[in-house]
């Protein structure tokens, strides 16, 4: 606080950055995406039911994929490179898809579908899909081996949210870019203005 003449007290607001959150607790699953990214889940109170992509290169999360409420303790990619599976202590599985071709920002979707395979008292061992992903196998840790036909219409749903993610993807892409064409004008100035101020000398 500092004091003006008359008495009043003047407060300078200091803008303060968000301290970065830094996965805590013991990694429980890892999986190889690229030459420059991979997958990592923790066993931590808040990193639980999250599944991180990381990089080779930077120290810190590329980012945070929300997926179960419990610890993932499984982790793979299918074979066909189109869906990510998760499988949790809670008996609960996930299927996320992966869009193709895309960076790293937009590879995996915003959502994914979630299903209690084993129950709650199962834990899940094990998820696999078929190469042509029309079949899912599972196995938990209550002794039971289960396979699930994957309908059509599943697959219809998964192509109608990766056109709304990328549509999403592309609208922030050419959001950034405008907020920098901005940046770069407010650096460069008005050119009107210095015309004016030019034109006064």
């Amino acid at each position: 606080k500092e004091k003006k003449e008359g008495g009043e007290e003047e407060e300078e607001e200091e803008e303060e950055e968000e301290p970065e959150v830094i996965p805590q607790g013991t990694p429980l699953a890892c999986e190889y995406v690229s030459d420059t990214s991979f997958l990592l889940t923790y066993d931590g109170p808040e990193s639980k039911g999250i599944v991180y992509e990381c990089s080779f290169t930077f120290k810190h999360a590329l980012k945070e994929l929300e997926t179960h409420k419990s610890p993932i303790h499984f982790l793979r990619v299918s074979h066909s490179g189109r869906f990510l599976l998760t499988g949790a202590v809670d008996g609960m599985g996930a299927l996320r898809p992966i869009a193709e071709g895309q960076a790293d920002a937009g590879r995996f979707l915003s959502k994914c579908w979630r299903g209690n395979l084993h129950g709650l008292e199962g834990r899940l061992s094990g998820m696999s899909l078929d190469p042509g992903d029309g079949k899912l196998v599972t196995s938990g840790s209550d002794g039971n081996l289960f396979l699930f036909d994957i309908s059509a219409d599943f697959h219809h749903k998964v192509a109608d949210q990766m056109s709304v993610d990328a549509a999403n993807l592309k609208a922030a892409e050419l959001a950034r870019a405008e907020a920098l064409k901005l940046e770069e004008l407010k650096a460069i100035g008005d050119p009107i203005e210095q015309i004016g101020r030019a034109s006064c000398r």
